[in-house]
């Protein structure tokens, strides 16, 4: 076994990431929402007081790992429709059809500006990527130029996001209602380019 030799560090200079700089915009923005939205009038002050003031310090505190657990689910969403879209471009099928949930659990929180600055970030990092080029060419005929597609490729991300951070709103929910520790939230792992 010790004649094998070790390609783990050649391996790893070799692998490439998809960038992600779009997610310090959801980051920066949506925390910022949620932490407003829920301080403004002490909505779970008492919930706090009564169950998770032994494992926070203060309830900013707690409001703030809420703001974070939402971010990690938006951040994960995009990641999930991303997936969705790349899995959709491989087999030369059509760009997925999602919609964002009808019902927000903290209305306003993916507001207009917000969504838009997503998107915007997105379409700058990944329009010059070869890939989606290729992705446009499968699909030519369902937009009328590549800055349709791509902005059809965000507004379908800035979904995925919206519906993740939904997704862990309602998971803290369930927590706070049931009396149970905050959800556990993991961010996945940098989507790696496989081509």
């Amino acid at each position: 076994m010790h004649d094998i030799v070790d390609t783990e560090q050649f391996d790893a200079s070799s692998e490439h990431y998809w960038p992600d700089r779009f997610k310090e915009v959801i980051r920066q923005g949506l925390a910022g929402t949620v932490i407003e939205a829920l301080q403004s009038e002490d909505a779970f002050m008492s919930l706090y007081r009564d169950r998770y003031e032994k494992t926070y310090a203060r309830y900013e505190l707690f409001i703030r790992r809420i703001a974070e657990i939402t971010v990690i689910g938006a951040e994960n969403g995009a990641d999930g429709m991303f997936a969705t879209i790349h899995a959709s471009a491989f087999t030369g099928g059509e760009m997925p059809r999602r919609a964002a949930y009808r019902n927000s659990l903290l209305t306003g929180a993916f507001a207009g500006p917000l969504r838009e600055a997503v998107s915007r970030a997105i379409v700058d990092e990944y329009g010059d990527d070869h890939f989606y080029e290729h992705a446009f060419e499968h699909c030519r005929g369902a937009f009328a130029d590549f800055s349709s597609f791509m902005n059809r490729l965000a507004e379908l991300v800035t979904v995925g996001a919206v519906n993740g951070s939904e997704d862990m709103l309602a998971a803290v929910y369930r927590s706070l209602f049931f009396k149970l520790p905050l959800p556990v939230a993991r961010r996945y792992p940098k989507r790696l380019k496989r081509w």
